[in-house]
C-alpha cells in the first residue's frame, strides 16, 4: 500500500478544493447580502441639562430613554415621513429600535469604589447609543432617515413635555357651534387672546432671541400681533355690538347675564362669610395683643381656638400641627376670598351693564345687521386662528430648540452592514478549504486503500491487470499524443526458476525486476508502470520517445544483471517497444498489439540457450538442497571477499540520463 502522503492528496485535489472553497464564499456573500443582511444606523446622544448625572429631566422627573420609542412618537415619525402605517406599523419600528447606555470607565470606577465603602450607588448614565436596524431591501438610507426622525420628533417632544410649556390654548375654535351670541363671542375672543399673550409674554421674556425659521415670527413678534387684535380689532366689534345692541335673540342673551349675576351673588355671599371669619381670628389676636401688652404671645394662641393642636398621621399617630403654615394658609385664603370677591363685584357690575344695554334693544336684530356682524367676527377668527397656526408651529419649533439645548447629539446616524460580509464570506473560504482539505486526506487515503486491495499486485506493490484493463480503457476514449509509447517486458525464465528453487525465488525475482522498473521509467500523470500477469508488464509513457525507451531497456539489462550476481538466480527478460510516432497510430491497443508482438519475436531460442546455460552453470550449487537463505548468506560471505566491482547499475543510469536530455 502507498505510504500516507498528506501532501500528495492536498496536491492532487488542490484545484478542486480552491474551486470549491471560492465558490462557497461568493455564493455565502451573494446571498446573504440579498436575503439576510441588515443595515444598523446608530447616533450617539447625552442630556446635557442639570440634574442629568442625577438621572433627572429638567423639570425634575426621572429620565426615562423608552420615550424614544413610545408610540406617539414613532406614530409622528410615520406621520412626517409619509409612510404607509400597513407596511409599516409603530409595533414594526419599535421592536428594531434598541438604546444602549454609555457607561464610561470614569462612572464605573465611581460606582466600584462606592460599592466597597458600602455605599448604595445608583449608576445614571448620561449618554445612549440610539439605534435603528432595517433589511437590507429597505435600502441604506431608510434606517438613517428613520433614525434622524425619531431623534428630531423625540428632541421636541422632550422640550415640550420637560421643558417648556404650550404655547397657547386656542379655545375658538369651535366657537360657534356653542351657541353664543355675539356679545358673548367676543368675551371668549379677548379671554383667549388675554391668556395666549400672557404666556407669550413670559416665553418672549426667556427667549428673546429666539426666532423661528420656518415662520419667520419671534415671540415678541406674535405678541404684538395678538395684542394689536385684542386692543384695536377686538374692541372695535365689541363697540359696535354694544352700541347698535346687535343680538341673535335678546330675551335668552339677558337671561344669560341675568344667571351669571345669580352665581356670582351666590359665590359672593360664601365668599363674604369667609373672609369674616378670617378677619375676627386676625382681629381677636391684634386685640389680646393689645390688651395683654405682651409682646411675646405667639399666633398660636389665637389659632388653638381654630385649629386642633396636633395631626394625625396615616397610623394613627398623633404629631403637633404646623402652626406656621396654618397660619399663612390662612392668610391665604383670606387673599384667595378677596381676590374672588372682588372680581365677581366688578364681573357683576359688567353683566349689568350689558343686560341695561339691551334691556330695551329689539327682540332680534335685522338680518342685514346680523349677517354683516357674522362676517365681522367670522373674519376675526381666521384671523386669529391663522396666528394661532403660526404660534403653533414656531413653539414647535422652539421646543425642538429646548430639546436640542438640553440633548445633544454627539454623532450624526452613521449606518454600518450588521453582518461583515467581507470578513465572514473569507471565514467560509477558510471553512471549507479545512473541509476540503479533510476530504480530500480522506478520500485519497480510502483511493489508496481500495486500489491497494482491488488494483495492486500484492508481492510487488504494482498495478495489478485490473488496473492495467483500466487505464487501457480509459486512454482507449481518446487520441494518444505524439509521443506516446508502449512498452511490454516478460520475465523468460520465470518459470524455470520457480521449478529449480521453489516459488520464494520467484518471487525473489519478480520482486527485484519491480523494483528496478519502477526506479528506471519512474510512474508518474504520463508515466504508468504495471503487471499484467505471467511475468508480464507494461509500461505506457509520454516522457519517452523509440529511442530513449530502448536506452531505458538496456539500463535495465545492465542493472538487473550486477543485482543478480548477488543472487543464485537470473533474470532473463525479454521487452517489445512501439511508439506513436514511428508506427504513426495514436491508438493504445494498436501500440501494444504490436508492442506484444515484437516481445514474442525477441523471445526466441536466444533466452532458452541462455537458461539452459545458467542453469547447467549452477546444477552443482542446487546439490546440496540448500535452503534459499543459507545459500544467499554464502553467496554474500564469498562476494565480500573479492575486491570491490565497478558499479555497472550505476554507470547505466547516468548513461541513460544524458541521453534523455539529449547529451
Amino acid at each position: 500500500m502507498k505510504q500516507f502522503q498528506i501532501l500528495r492528496y492536498l496536491k492532487k485535489y488542490a484545484i478542486a478544493i480552491a474551486l470549491i472553497s471560492v465558490t462557497m464564499g461568493i455564493l455565502f456573500f451573494v446571498v446573504v447580502s440579498l436575503f439576510f443582511q441588515t443595515y444598523v444606523a446608530s447616533a450617539v446622544i447625552e442630556y446635557t441639562n442639570d440634574g442629568a448625572e442625577s438621572g433627572l429631566a429638567p423639570d425634575g422627573t426621572e429620565i426615562d430613554v423608552t420615550e424614544i420609542y413610545g408610540s406617539n412618537i414613532i406614530s409622528q415619525v410615520i406621520q412626517n415621513l409619509g409612510l404607509d402605517p400597513q407596511k409599516t406599523s409603530i409595533d414594526y419600528i419599535r421592536s428594531y429600535i434598541t438604546i444602549e447606555p454609555v457607561i464610561t470607565e470614569e462612572q464605573k470606577l465611581t460606582q466600584e469604589s462606592q460599592i466597597e465603602l458600602g455605599v448604595e450607588y445608583e449608576l445614571h448614565p448620561t449618554q445612549y447609543i440610539v439605534s435603528f436596524e432595517a433589511n437590507v431591501l429597505a435600502g441604506e438610507e431608510y434606517p438613517r432617515m428613520i433614525l434622524n426622525e425619531i431623534l428630531d420628533v423625540y428632541s421636541a417632544y422632550y422640550g415640550e413635555k420637560h421643558v417648556n410649556t404650550a404655547g397657547g390654548f386656542n379655545s375658538i375654535n369651535d366657537i360657534y357651534q356653542k351657541g353664543y351670541d355675539y356679545i358673548e363671542m367676543m368675551e371668549v375672543i379677548d379671554d383667549s387672546l388675554e391668556q395666549t399673550m400672557e404666556r407669550l409674554n413670559s416665553k418672549a421674556e426667556l427667549s428673546n432671541e429666539f426666532r423661528a425659521y420656518s415662520t419667520g415670527y419671534s415671540f415678541l413678534d406674535l405678541y404684538r400681533e395678538f395684542d394689536f387684535i385684542r386692543n384695536v380689532e377686538v374692541p372695535e366689534i365689541t363697540s359696535d355690538i354694544l352700541s347698535q345692541k346687535i343680538t341673535k335673540d335678546r330675551d335668552v342673551l339677558l337671561a344669560k347675564y341675568r344667571e351669571r349675576n345669580n352665581d356670582m351673588d351666590i359665590q359672593n355671599t360664601g365668599s363674604s362669610e369667609e373672609i369674616e371669619k378670617i378677619k375676627e381670628i386676625m382681629d381677636s389676636y391684634v386685640d389680646m395683643m393689645s390688651e395683654s401688652g405682651n409682646t411675646d404671645i405667639t399666633y398660636e394662641y389665637i389659632l388653638d381656638e381654630v385649629y386642633d393642636s396636633y395631626d394625625v398621621d396615616e397610623e394613627g399617630n398623633r404629631q403637633g400641627a404646623n402652626k406656621t403654615t396654618e397660619y399663612d394658609q390662612l392668610l391665604y385664603n383670606y387673599v384667595d376670598n378677596r381676590e374672588s370677591y372682588e372680581n365677581n363685584i366688578i364681573d357683576t357690575a359688567y353683566n349689568q351693564y350689558v343686560i341695561d344695554t339691551f334691556t330695551d334693544a329689539e327682540p332680534a336684530s335685522s338680518e342685514e345687521l346680523l349677517a354683516e356682524t357674522e362676517s365681522r367676527i367670522q373674519s376675526l377668527v381666521e384671523k386669529t386662528n391663522g396666528l394661532y397656526d403660526i404660534l403653533v408651529e414656531t413653539n414647535d419649533e422652539y421646543n425642538a430648540y429646548l430639546g436640542a439645548a438640553n440633548i445633544a447629539q454627539l454623532s450624526s446616524p452613521g449606518v454600518v452592514e450588521k453582518i461583515p460580509l467581507i470578513l465572514f464570506a473569507a471565514f467560509v473560504v477558510v471553512l471549507f478549504g479545512v473541509i476540503g482539505c479533510v476530504g480530500a486526506v480522506t478520500l485519497g487515503r480510502v483511493g489508496d486503500i481500495i486500489d491497494y486491495y482491488a488494483f495492486t499486485n500484492k508481492l510487488d506493490g504494482l498495478p495489478n491487470r485490473a488496473k492495467c484493463d483500466r487505464y487501457i480503457a480509459e486512454k482507449e476514449k481518446e487520441v494518444l499524443p505524439h509521443q506516446f509509447t508502449c512498452i511490454v517486458l516478460k520475465i523468460n525464465n520465470l518459470q524455470s526458476e520457480n521449478q529449480r528453487l521453489g516459488r520464494g525465488a520467484g518471487d525473489s525475482m519478480m520482486k527485484l525486476f519491480a523494483e528496478t522498473l519502477v526506479s528506471i521509467f519512474r510512474p508518474s500523470d504520463k508515466a504508468f508502470v504495471g503487471y499484467n500477469g505471467s511475468g508480464q508488464y507494461i509500461v505506457f509513457t509520454e516522457e519517452l520517445n523509440q529511442g530513449q525507451a530502448n536506452a531505458a531497456i538496456d539500463q535495465l539489462h545492465a542493472v538487473i544483471s550486477q543485482r543478480c550476481e548477488k543472487e543464485n538466480y537470473h533474470v532473463d527478460f525479454s521487452a517489445g517497444v512501439s511508439c506513436s510516432e514511428n508506427e504513426k497510430s495514436y491508438h493504445i491497443r494498436k501500440l501494444l498489439s504490436i508492442a506484444m508482438k515484437r516481445l514474442n519475436q525477441s523471445a526466441g531460442t536466444d533466452a532458452a540457450a541462455k537458461e539452459a546455460a545458467f542453469t547447467k552453470e549452477h546444477v552443482e550449487e542446487t546439490k546440496n538442497i540448500l535452503p534459499l537463505n543459507e545459500h544467499r548468506e554464502k553467496k554474500e560471505a564469498a562476494e565480500s571477499s573479492k575486491p570491490k566491482q565497478f558499479d555497472l547499475g550505476t554507470d547505466y543510469f547516468e548513461k541513460f540520463e544524458r541521453t534523455r536530455k539529449g547529451k
